[in-house]
């Protein structure tokens, strides 16, 4: 049975917050738990249709003022980071017109304003283009000039030959977290679907992103994209159902033969159905009638359709692992060629993942990558592993400021979590002579962060420690720092919350939802980028306004 605050996001998500008045007022009144209700919108990237749905159903009354207020600055927050995303995307096809390289915008801010109507309600992480796969090296040479550093360099010829097989490449800019994705097909080579042709050019169409012509897929290949894109991940996010829902309500004139005539020729027909029947059970979106009757017919997809609604609703993590994946992909497409090429291509095909022996010995990858799958599929922990954030430093302003607003003396013990490189810990030992700990899951990093203290000459005063944050005790802490997206701080909350009186937290950029902070500050680093560093004091005796409850 699925939660009460999982039914809530689902009446989010159906788009229809008017018809969905009276069961938004019921499930509120019992009450959720808010803490839980936070973590999986943001899970599901849901956030802002949260508060809008609250909004213009009438029952953000129901809502406590603390949570409220969380979701008005995160949503605030968004806002103007879409704005950014948006402005910056329009100078990059500026670019990339002036280069020349054919380049079309999906999903991010082109699709919040062609379907949702507002760049606010969607949430996006990234800028996804599609460019032609002989423009790949071009366009990566164009992002570099524009302040973007591949993710992955590529730089001998066994690395540039699997980038290819990817389907995409990464890029980022660290001075303002813009994150660029490069797409030539729309999954990894062993996925099999190719749907970046001469056919899917020829039909773009043109939008108009802050007053300029930006060119776009067709709603029909859109369609089509979207639900390749949700079977690749077993649907595990509900945003990517409403936006399903969200084109075909918001598209009058579907050419619904073209549609199937091309998920027929590109193997991908099961995986429409599955999508347009997750969209209908799960948020009520109408289709057709003759196609509705149509997909119905499919029974496998009918299957896969209520696999997946069986796992949104019992998932507290919308994290897919390999053995669930596998056995989703073969069953999503219709035809034996295309499950045994899956099959065969996702043994052998190397993917980032191998980099290590691509770059050793290229040519055993093949044989090195079925006994890869087979160790981690024998050894990966029922809950996957995932990080709280993604590595971006701390600007060395923001660390002095922290450590200052904390006012750390001598005495204190500094945990910083996700600590990197070990700055924080560094800093919080040379210049105030506190002693600290440094707590991070990747390996890489406890090691530049060791080799740091001992350039720094503080070995003694330091620890860094390469496991989960939440699987390590750090309740001896008097300071604790971290710079986390908002969604992760709540994974940490529960343990914050635990440490002793007196403690002083410090945050960068993202609050502690349902704790309101005793000292907000705004610092500006060297980049001219400006930045807001929160401070907490824990009292003995004192909860904060909303308490975490037990789920029920």
């Amino acid at each position: 049975m699925a939660s009460c605050e999982f039914e809530i996001l689902r009446c989010c998500a159906s788009l229809q917050p008017a018809k969905s008045e009276e069961v938004l007022e019921h499930l509120l009144k019992q009450p959720p738990d808010w803490v839980h209700l936070l973590r999986l919108a943001a899970c599901h990237t849901l956030t802002p249709l949260l508060l809008h749905s609250l909004r213009e159903s009438g029952t953000e009354r129901l809502v406590p003022e603390e949570i409220l207020l969380t979701l008005h600055n995160h949503v605030q927050e968004n806002t103007c980071r879409n704005l950014y995303s948006c402005s910056e995307l329009s100078k990059l096809l500026v670019a990339f017109a002036r280069f020349p390289i054919d380049v079309m915008t999906f999903k991010g801010p082109t699709f919040a304003q062609q379907f949702y109507g507002s760049l606010s309600l969607r949430r996006f992480g990234d800028l996804d283009l599609l460019i032609r796969r002989n423009d790949v090296w071009k366009a990566r040479d164009l992002l570099m000039a524009e302040g973007f550093t591949p993710e992955v360099p590529a730089a001998s010829r066994p690395e540039q030959y699997w980038l290819l097989r990817q389907g995409q490449y990464i890029c980022d800019r660290n001075r303002d977290d813009l994150r660029v994705e490069l797409h030539w097909e729309f999954a990894p080579k062993y996925f099999s679907v190719l749907l970046n042709d001469d056919l899917l050019w020829s039909r773009r169409r043109y939008t108009h992103l802050g007053g300029m012509p930006t060119p776009v897929p067709s709603h029909e290949d859109l369609l089509l994209i979207l639900c390749c894109h949700g079977a690749k991940h077993l649907w595990s996010r509900l945003s990517w159902i409403a936006d399903v829902k969200c084109l075909i309500r918001s598209t009058k004139s579907l050419d619904w033969d073209y549609l199937m005539r091309r998920a027929r020729e590109t193997g991908t027909l099961r995986m429409l159905y599955t999508g347009l029947l997750v969209a209908g059970n799960l948020l009520a979106c109408v289709l057709p009638q003759a196609i509705d009757k149509c997909v119905r017919k499919d029974a496998s997809a009918c299957e896969l359709a209520l696999d997946v609604l069986k796992h949104l609703e019992t998932s507290g993590s919308p994290i897919p692992r390999t053995r669930e994946t596998v056995p989703f992909h073969v069953r999503s497409r219709e035809r034996w060629k295309d499950k045994l090429t899956y099959l065969v291509r996702f043994a052998f095909d190397p993917t980032w993942s191998d980099l290590p022996s691509i770059v050793a010995c290229w040519p055993l990858t093949y044989l090195a990558r079925p006994i890869r799958i087979a160790l981690k599929s024998a050894f990966s922990p029922n809950s996957p592993e995932r990080d709280l954030a993604r590595y971006y430093p701390t600007p060395a302003e923001i660390v002095l400021r922290e450590l200052q607003m904390a006012e750390i003396t001598p005495d204190d013990v500094v945990y910083d979590l996700g600590c990197g490189d070990g700055r924080v810990v560094i800093a919080a030992a040379t210049l105030f002579g506190a002693r600290g700990v440094g707590i991070d899951v990747d390996p890489v990093r406890i090691a530049e962060a060791r080799g740091n203290a001992r350039k720094a000459g503080v070995q003694a005063r330091t620890r860094f420690i390469q496991k989960r944050i939440q699987d390590v005790d750090f309740s001896e802490a008097t300071v604790v720092t971290f710079y986390f997206p908002w969604p992760s701080n709540l994974a940490i909350r529960s343990h914050l919350l635990s440490l002793r009186s007196g403690t002083r937290i410090v945050s960068c950029d993202s609050d502690l939802p349902g704790m309101p902070p005793q000292r907000v500050q705004m610092v500006k680093d060297q980049d001219g980028m400006l930045h807001r560093l929160y401070l907490w004091k824990i009292e003995a005796g004192k909860s904060p306004p909303c308490q975490d409850r037990q789920r029920r």
